[in-house]
C-alpha cells in the first residue's frame, strides 16, 4: 500500500504501481505532474481518498502492451480530481504522451473497474475518458485486449467538465 505521499512536477507520473497484486493508494496528493495518480498492470488495484489537481490527467488506470502479466480488478473511489489542464510535458512516445490535457480520468485495455463516489471537476476534456488501446496504435501483443469490460461508474459528482477541449490536430490526421 502507497499512502500519505505527494508527488510534484513528474514528467510522467507523478504516484505509480505496476505490474503488481493488490495494490493500493491512499491519501495521497499529486500535483503538476503529466499524470498525478497511474495504476498500470496491476491485479486488484484501488484509489481511495485522493487529490490529483493541476497534472496533464489526474488517474490512469490501464494495461501496457507487451509484459507478462495484465489486469484484473481495481476499485476507485472517494478521491478528487479537479483542474487537470497542465500541458503535457512528458518525453514523446511514451503512453503518457499521449493522454489529452484536461483529463480527470482515463481508462483503456484494463477490466473490471468500480469507479465510485468521486468528484471530477474542472477538468477541460473530460471528467472521465473510457476507451480502447487503438487510441495509441494497436499493441504488438495479441493477448492483450484492446477493449475495457466491467466497467462500472457510479455516484460520482461532475462539474465543469469538457469546456475548454483542445484543438484538433489536423497534421497528423490520417486520409
Amino acid at each position: 500500500m502507497v499512502g500519505y505521499v505527494e508527488s510534484v512536477g513528474a514528467s510522467d507520473a507523478g504516484i505509480y504501481v505496476g505490474q503488481t497484486d493488490n495494490a493500493i493508494i491512499r491519501n495521497s496528493r499529486a500535483a503538476f505532474n503529466v499524470v498525478g495518480f497511474e495504476i498500470e498492470n496491476v491485479r486488484g488495484g484501488g484509489y481511495v481518498d485522493n487529490l490529483s489537481e493541476c497534472n496533464t490527467g489526474g488517474f490512469l488506470v490501464y494495461d501496457l502492451d507487451g509484459l507478462t502479466r495484465y489486469d484484473s480488478r481495481t476499485r476507485m473511489y472517494r478521491n478528487t480530481s479537479r483542474n487537470n489542464n497542465t500541458c503535457n510535458f512528458a518525453e514523446p512516445g511514451s503512453i503518457v504522451s499521449n493522454v489529452p490535457r484536461g483529463t480527470g480520468m482515463l481508462t483503456m485495455g484494463y477490466d473490471k473497474i468500480d469507479i465510485f463516489d468521486n468528484t471530477f471537476e474542472d477538468n477541460g476534456t473530460a471528467g472521465i475518458v473510457y476507451t480502447s488501446y487503438k487510441l495509441f496504435g494497436v499493441p504488438g501483443d495479441r493477448r492483450m485486449d484492446l477493449y475495457s469490460e466491467g466497467v462500472h461508474i457510479w455516484n460520482n459528482t461532475f462539474k465543469n467538465n469538457g469546456n475548454d477541449l483542445p484543438s484538433p490536430d489536423f497534421a497528423s490526421r490520417r486520409s
